[in-house]
């Protein structure tokens, strides 16, 4: 038979596969776009369709195996050139206490279901650790989507899961260096001496000869990719021939090239790259689902799967409220980690190839991102209305707090200015502002700025402008006018309703965009500022203007409007 036919039949089946997989992969992504699901989901199930349980139409699966690792090279790589240490350091005490503490709490009880369902001591450590992990990319987008990432929930979410981020990182990393029968001091050896070698001597290279390949390479987009490329293609060789892993090579290419000045352009150029390889990367995770094992591994996932979607909340909760949060804030972030993230399925698919696993795990930890995934996402979009409902039992378990003692009102004590959040706008308009803080009482429901806050002598309130009893004692201070920093669109919005339904009081509000300005002029706002149009120091000026001379808001609302329909 004519080689060259052969090759052409292969070429063509192999492409044809390929071209099958990335078809089903968007038809089942626009389905789950519009039910309001990640992606993620959508090459998941396409594995199950196109897998042995169903069609059983992949038949290159060593090249699709290639592509995936391929995927997490890219990933890994890209993690590595975004890593930001300092932002570890700026998310504060609260995120890093909860982070830690879930992560601990989760194994735990992950390892002791995972023993009593029956599995081995390695396996059941390994779905402990799957189980910790909550998706970046998933809450990130669902919370961008709702504008809440700058909210107190969202910034102490997106601290939590850049905790876990970070040590998922440094589990993969671990586990990559593994082989099967490979003895603690050899672990050692590879992971800590080969590792710290490699990382140094990378990062001698890039800082005292890629700087000046890089600057030569950024003449040209292409150049500057394919270098880009290159130089993750050369870690992951090297590192395979120190006896280490290619995630810890993409790893170490990533970080080393982080302080270089195109780092961004190299990301935006690469993640594409790292997009397309990790559909195969889902799908192949979906395809080792088996159906005539399909019970048992669902009962399991569904085991697994209340602990991550009830549990984890519980114990969050638990943590936040401990530190003094109160039960609204506990409750949205508990809600927003109720899933385990595609690096969980990375540290399985890691643990099934050194040997350490077996498919059925795989399938299990498969089968519990899809179920838990699904179910948080509607958590996350649905969140305030899951509070309405549970708010008031939540409320009565509240633990009490010091913070929530009021400041003291008496007979002489006037409050002329009441902030709303006190955030980097709130902090630079008061500062501005030069007024006597003894008329003025700061509201916020983050405790560690209220400790501040009282530290300093300021009249400051531990409450949510959402919540009935919290706005009732506002409106007690009789001030002369309520600015809200918050950036908020719901809680201004909730302000709004109260304040004018009881008050002419004025009310002005700082709005994340222009869309939102309109929408907080139609609920009654006298004053909206978009921080994106105008300086601190403008939006200072005004409330001076209006402090001094309350009837110069109506001007300022016009130039205001005529602002936001400029730039909409």
């Amino acid at each position: 038979m004519d080689v060259g036919f052969v090759m052409a039949v292969f070429e063509w089946s192999f492409f044809a596969e390929l071209g099958l997989i990335v078809l089903i992969a968007t038809f089942f992504g626009i389905i789950f776009r519009h039910l309001k699901q990640p992606t993620i989901l959508a090459y998941i199930f396409t594995g199950i369709v196109l897998g042995s349980s169903v069609l059983n139409v992949l038949q290159f699966n060593e090249f699709i195996t290639v592509f995936s690792e391929l995927g997490i090279a890219f990933l890994l790589f890209l993690v590595g050139l975004n890593l930001d240490l300092r932002v570890l350091r700026e998310i504060g005490k609260p995120s890093i206490l909860v982070g830690a503490g879930q992560i601990i709490f989760t194994s735990f009880l992950g390892f002791i279901i995972s023993n009593f369902m029956g599995f081995g001591l390695l396996e059941a450590i390994y779905i402990a650790i799957a189980l910790s992990f909550s998706s970046t990319i998933i809450i990130v987008k669902l919370l961008g989507d709702k504008k809440e990432l700058n909210s107190l929930y969202g910034k102490i979410s997106i601290g939590v899961l850049l905790l876990q981020d970070f040590i998922a990182i440094l589990v993969l990393l671990f586990i990559s260096s593994l082989g099967e029968g490979t003895s603690i001091s050899q672990i050692a050896i590879d992971f800590i001496v080969k590792g710290l070698a490699f990382f140094a001597v990378s990062f001698f290279v890039a800082k005292f000869l890629l700087t000046k390949m890089f600057d030569k390479s950024a003449e040209s987009q292409e150049l500057l990719f394919l270098s880009a490329i290159s130089w993750c293609m050369l870690l992951t060789v090297f590192s395979k021939f120190l006896g280490l892993s290619f995630e810890i090579g993409a790893f170490v290419a990533g970080v080393s090239l982080a302080s270089i000045p195109y780092s961004f352009e190299v990301s935006g150029k690469i993640k594409y790259l790292r997009d397309f390889f990790l559909v195969l990367f889902f799908v192949s995770l979906g395809s080792t689902i088996v159906v005539t094992s399909f019970n048992q591994v669902l009962v399991q996932a569904l085991i697994l799967s209340a602990l991550v979607l009830i549990g984890n909340p519980l114990i969050v909760m638990v943590l936040m409220q401990f530190l003094g949060y109160r039960s609204k804030t506990s409750f949205l972030v508990g809600l927003t980690i109720a899933q385990i993230s595609e690096f969980s399925l990375i540290v399985i698919a890691l643990g099934l190839k050194v040997g350490h696993i077996s498919s059925e795990i795989v399938s299990v930890i498969t089968l519990t991102a899809v179920i838990t995934i699904t179910i948080s996402t509607y958590y996350i979009i649905y969140s305030q209305k899951l509070y309405s409902l549970f708010g008031g039992v939540l409320k009565k378990l509240q633990r009490s707090n010091l913070m929530d003692e009021l400041p003291e009102k008496s007979p002489g004590k006037k409050i002329n200015l009441i902030v709303v959040g006190f955030g980097k706008a709130g902090r630079i308009i008061f500062e501005a502002l030069k007024i006597d803080k003894r008329e003025v009482l700061l509201v916020d429901f983050d405790p560690f700025v209220i400790k501040e806050l009282r530290s300093r002598g300021f009249n400051a309130l531990y409450g949510d402008a959402t919540d009935q009893e919290v706005l009732d004692t506002l409106m007690d201070f009789t001030p002369h006018m309520i600015v809200s920093t918050s950036e908020n669109l719901a809680t201004d919005i909730e302000l709004l309703k109260y304040v004018k339904g009881k008050s002419k009081l004025p009310v002005i509000v700082l709005a994340r965009d222009t869309e939102d300005a309109k929408k907080l002029y139609n609920h009654k706002a006298d004053l909206v500022l978009v921080p994106e149009l105008i300086s601190g120091k403008t939006m200072s000026d005004h409330l001076k203007v209006i402090m001094d001379n309350p009837s110069e808001i109506e001007f300022l609302k016009e130039i205001s409007l005529i602002e936001i329909e400029r730039y909409s």
